[in-house]
């Protein structure tokens, strides 16, 4: 098990969805998981957000550099969690290709947003891991059949990567 900042959700969102965890963190980007279904390997990036706060972190040093390093990526993973006595409890999660979150992070910048990261660009510098809202992850996504979510992660997989 790997031991950074969200890697205690990342972790409840690989066992969930039966996926095969990357190798950790290091200086250049990786995917978080991987899963191979019908002989092809699907890289996924994992994104989780608690059901309170209705936010998904983006990245520490975003910018247009972290965009294109995600371009590895076939898909995005979004959960949702609640925190319970139990431990965190999922309440929602929903699939998306490279390209829809790609629109997303451009299409959900404000003009204010844009501007700032236009001068951070002049600057040498990135945003600090701007956020996503959960409620527009729910309009662009797919939301994953919780009663079967690994089955319907590999149908959604193979659907988009044809």
């Amino acid at each position: 098990m790997r031991t950074t900042q969200d890697d205690g959700r990342e972790n409840k969102q690989i066992k969930l969805f039966g996926l095969t965890a990357a190798k950790g963190r290091s200086n250049k980007y990786t995917s978080d998981a991987s899963v191979t279904y019908n002989g092809k390997k699907y890289m996924l990036e994992l994104k989780s957000s608690d059901v309170t706060k209705g936010n998904i972190s983006t990245s520490r040093d975003f910018g247009r550099d972290k965009i294109e390093a995600w371009k590895i990526n076939d898909g995005f993973i979004f959960s949702q969690f609640r925190k319970t006595e139990e431990g965190d409890e999922l309440t929602g999660a929903g699939l998306s290709e490279w390209e829809g979150v790609y629109d997303i992070l451009e299409e959900h910048l404000t003009p204010r947003e844009a501007a700032r990261i236009e001068r951070t660009f002049e600057w040498g510098t990135k945003l600090n891991d701007p956020k996503m809202r959960w409620s527009k992850l729910k309009e662009w996504g797919t939301l994953l059949d919780a009663q079967n979510p690994r089955k319907h992660l590999r149908e959604l997989l193979t659907q988009e990567n044809k």
